[in-house]
């Protein structure tokens, strides 16, 4: 089995390098492709060859010192949706992704993205934040100017001091 595989994916055929197989379910295809690979004894190991750019975010992890306090605070605070906590972590909805609130493995290591909350509108998001005495780094700012619309945002810290964004696209 070659390490890369030319993956073409048409209307009704699924090309895979110079074989061509009649379908439209790129999963099948590639199932039945592997199949027929004698040297590849899991057929669905063909599917790692395929991209991310079809994929969806569905959870992002944030660690914290203290998971309790954390809790309150972006369910508090943030007023962020509880979805459940079990052994040590906690799970919130945002948008249609899981944000998973865990102690770091190691206790000397900390990890953290930003997370940009994109809002409609930044002023009354961060008015609204300040008077449950979240406290913001800067007052929201224009960061740039589009085609289309002005990028702005503002960056504030959660319980645990990672850093958060507000960000809007103001058209």
């Amino acid at each position: 089995m070659p390490r890369h595989l030319n993956i073409v994916a048409f209307p009704n055929r699924v090309q895979f390098g110079s074989q061509s197989l009649p379908g439209r379910d790129l999963e099948a295809q590639l199932i039945h492709f592997a199949h027929n690979q004698k040297r590849n004894r899991n057929p669905r190991v063909i599917l790692a060859l395929m991209a991310l750019e079809t994929a969806t975010l569905g959870q992002i992890a944030i660690t914290v010192q203290d998971v309790p306090r954390a809790v309150a605070f972006y369910r508090d605070t943030l007023g962020l949706p509880l979805l459940f906590e079990v052994s040590g972590l906690a799970f919130f909805h945002i948008g249609g992704i899981r944000l998973m609130l865990s102690k770091p493995e190691q206790e000397t290591a900390t990890h953290s993205s930003i997370l940009y909350y994109k809002v409609p509108d930044i002023h009354a998001t961060a008015a609204d934040l300040e008077s449950r005495g979240v406290t913001f780094e800067g007052k929201p700012h224009l960061v740039a100017k589009m085609p289309d619309h002005e990028l702005w945002m503002a960056f504030l810290r959660d319980s645990e001091n990672n850093l958060l964004a507000l960000m809007s696209e103001v058209r």
